[in-house]
C-alpha cells in the first residue's frame, strides 16, 4: 500500500508526537558532553558521565518495557516516564561536580530508556499493515530535531549551556501531551510473557541481528561521543556545533522519506547491511577531519547510517517478535545500538582519544563497526541455512 493508503490522523499524530519528542531531545542531546566539558569535567570524566546513563538503560529500558508488555501499561508508562524526566533534565543545571552529574544523568536515563522502544512499539502497531510507511512520518523527528539543535546552539552561544535544559523541559511537556493520545497497543498475548521472551532469544535471525547491531553500536559511540569535543577542539564555536547537528538531521530527511522505495528495492536485510557499511565510512571520515568545516561534511553521512539502521531496525524487529513482545523487543534492539553498546562505545573511546589521539580513536570506530557488517553478512547466511534445516 502507498502511505496515502494509510488514515491521515494516525500518520498525522505520529508526526507530531516524532515533531515534538525529537525536537525535546535536540535541546540536549548534542550538547551533554559539551556540557560537561563547560563545567569542568576531564575527557575520562565525560566518558564515563556518557556511560553511566547507557548502563542504566541496559536494565531500565527491558524492565519498563516489560512491564508495559506484561501488564499493557504502554499507554500510561509513555506519556509518565517522559513527563519525569524533566525533574532531573532541570536539576543539572545546577549540577557542578562529577558525582551530582552522574546522579542526575543516571535518574534522566532511568526514566526515559523505554520512551523510544514504547513509543515505536505503539506508532508501528498503529500503523499496522502500512508499517512500510514508518520511516516517512519518522522523518518529522528529524525535522525537529534539526531545527531544535540548530536553534539551542544558538541560544547556547548567548546564554550558556544551561538555556537548552530548560527548552528541554518545555518541549518534553509538549510531547508528552501528544503522546497521551496515541492509542493503547491492542495486541493481548496469548502465551507468558516469558514464554515469548524464550521465543525470541531462541530466533537465529534475532541473534544474528543483535550481535551486529552492538559491534556497531560500539564503532557508533567512538566518534559520536567525541565528534562535538573534537570540532570544539579545532576551534569550533557553540553555533557551528549547532549547525553541524542540523546537517546531521537534514540528511536524514531523504533517508525517511524513501525509506518504502529502499525497503521494496533493498528488502529490509538489505537496507541495515547498507546502514551498517556506512557506519563505517562515517567513523573513516571522521578520522580524516582536520577543519570544523570537513567535519560539516562528514554528519551528512548520518542519514545513510543512522537513519537507515533505524528505520530498517524497528520494522525487522517488528517482524521478529511474537505477539504481544513488541514493546520489549524494540527495547533490546535501543539496548544494544544505544546501550551497551554506547557504553563500551563511551568508555573505549575515552581511552582511544586521550592515547591514541582523536584520528586514531575514529579509525578504530570505523573498523569496529566494519566488523559489525561481516557479522551480519555471515550469521544471517548462517541464520537462513539453519532455519531452513529446522523447517525441513
Amino acid at each position: 500500500m502507498s502511505a496515502a493508503s494509510t488514515p491521515a490522523r494516525p500518520r498525522l499524530l505520529a508526526a507530531l508526537y516524532y515533531l515534538t519528542y525529537f525536537a525535546a531531545g535536540g535541546a540536549i542531546y548534542p550538547y551533554f558532553n559539551v556540557y560537561y566539558q563547560s563545567v569542568g569535567m576531564t575527557n575520562q570524566e565525560i566518558g564515563l558521565l556518557a556511560a553511566l546513563p547507557t548502563v542504566m538503560s541496559l536494565f531500565a529500558s527491558p524492565l519498563w518495557s516489560g512491564l508495559a508488555d506484561r501488564l499493557g501499561l504502554h499507554h500510561i508508562l509513555l506519556p509518565g516516564l517522559l513527563l519525569a524526566t524533566t525533574v532531573p533534565a532541570l536539576l543539572l543545571t545546577g549540577a557542578q561536580t562529577f558525582a551530582a552529574l552522574a546522579a542526575l544523568v543516571l535518574l534522566y536515563m532511568f526514566l526515559l530508556a523505554p520512551v523510544i522502544p514504547l513509543a515505536e512499539n505503539a506508532i508501528v502497531t498503529m500503523l499496522n499493515r502500512d508499517r512500510n510507511v514508518y520511516g516517512s512520518v519518522r522523518l518529522w523527528g528529524a525535522v525537529g530535531f534539526g531545527i531544535s539543535s540548530l536553534a539551542t546552539g544558538y541560544a547556547a552561544a548567548a546564554w550558556g549551556f544551561r538555556v537548552n535544559f530548560f527548552i528541554y523541559s518545555a518541549l518534553a511537556l509538549v510531547a508528552v501531551l501528544v503522546a497521551s493520545r496515541l492509542p493503547a497497543v491492542s495486541t493481548l498475548p496469548t502465551e507468558a510473557y516469558f514464554t515469548r521472551l524464550r521465543q525470541l532469544a531462541a530466533n537465529v535471525h534475532w541473534r544474528s541481528f543483535m550481535i551486529a547491531v552492538l559491534l556497531v553500536g560500539i564503532g557508533y559511540a567512538i566518534y559520536d561521543n567525541f565528534a562535538a569535543i573534537y570540532l570544539r577542539d579545532l576551534g569550533a564555536a557553540p553555533d557551528l556545533l549547532g549547525l553541524a547537528f542540523l546537517l546531521s538531521t537534514v540528511s536524514e530527511v531523504p533517508i525517511f522519506f524513501f525509506s518504502p522505495v529502499l525497503i521494496r528495492r533493498l528488502t529490509l536485510r538489505g537496507m541495515i547491511l547498507m546502514a551498517l557499511l556506512a557506519f563505517a565510512v562515517r567513523g573513516l571520515a571522521w578520522s580524516l577531519v582536520t577543519t570544523p568545516e570537513w567535519g560539516l561534511a562528514v554528519q551528512l553521512l548520518h542519514g545513510l547510517s543512522f537513519s537507515a539502521l533505524w528505520t530498517a531496525g524497528v520494522l525487522y524487529v517488528s517482524q521478529i517478535a511474537p505477539p504481544g513482545l513488541g514493546a520489549s523487543a524494540q527495547s533490546l534492539f535501543t539496548v544494544a545500538l544505544m546501550g551497551l553498546g554506547r557504553a563500551i562505545g563511551a568508555l573505549l573511546g575515552a581511552s582511544l582519544y586521550d592515547g591514541l589521539g582523536a584520528s586514531q580513536a575514529f579509525r578504530w570506530a570505523a573498523l569496529i563497526a566494519l566488523a559489525g557488517a561481516g557479522v551480519f553478512i555471515l550469521t544471517q547466511r548462517h541464520a537462513d541455512r539453519r532455519a531452513g534445516l529446522e523447517q525441513g
